[in-house]
């Protein structure tokens, strides 16, 4: 066996989730982040406002200044998608680049007065289609989630991207 493949035991019989229902977790977390982000790129552009142009808008108005890696890791785009785009909402003078103060090496991302009024136009109705799309799940069923959700991903981030997963859960 190679010596950087985790040592998986096999689970004898092996129950196989049906993964085209609502089974199997992961897969429900991937179709209903699909359906999510399909449509809400739908919904925004009506107001010709890719969805990749809304999570750095959201991110910034958010957060403030960033820089680009920042930007890249809270929005989930990758770096080279993330460039195009931040190019673009510069020439649309939504975002600018600054240097950061005390460091002319990094520039930091923010949002120009135009930027934060498409983030007021783009928020009306982003969280209309938020309250649409959750309005069948409770406030409690959703702090259930969300608490949930930040579990798993504390979990993941607690072990280093080069340690694989697997060998952990046999020591358990």
């Amino acid at each position: 066996m190679n010596k950087n493949q985790p040592n998986v035991k096999r689970q004898n019989p092996i129950n196989v989730p049906d993964f085209s229902s609502g089974e199997h977790l992961p897969q429900v977390l991937n179709l209903t982040l699909r359906a999510v982000n399909e449509r809400l790129g739908q919904e925004l552009r009506a107001i010709n406002l890719p969805l990749t142009h809304w999570r750095i808008i959201a991110i910034l108005k958010s957060r403030g200044k960033c820089t680009l890696s920042e930007v890249a890791e809270l929005t989930v785009v990758e770096i080279s998608t993330l460039s195009r785009s931040v190019k673009r909402l510069e020439e649309e003078g939504l975002v600018e680049r600054t240097w950061e103060k005390g460091d002319n090496r990094r520039r930091a991302l923010g949002l120009t007065d135009k930027g934060d009024h498409i983030f007021h136009d783009a928020w009306a109705l982003v969280s209309n289609f938020y309250n649409y799309i959750f309005a069948d799940v409770s406030d409690g069923d959703r702090e259930t989630i969300r608490a949930a959700m930040n579990r798993v991903v504390s979990r993941l981030e607690r072990k280093p991207w080069d340690e694989p997963i697997i060998n952990e859960l046999e020591e358990s």
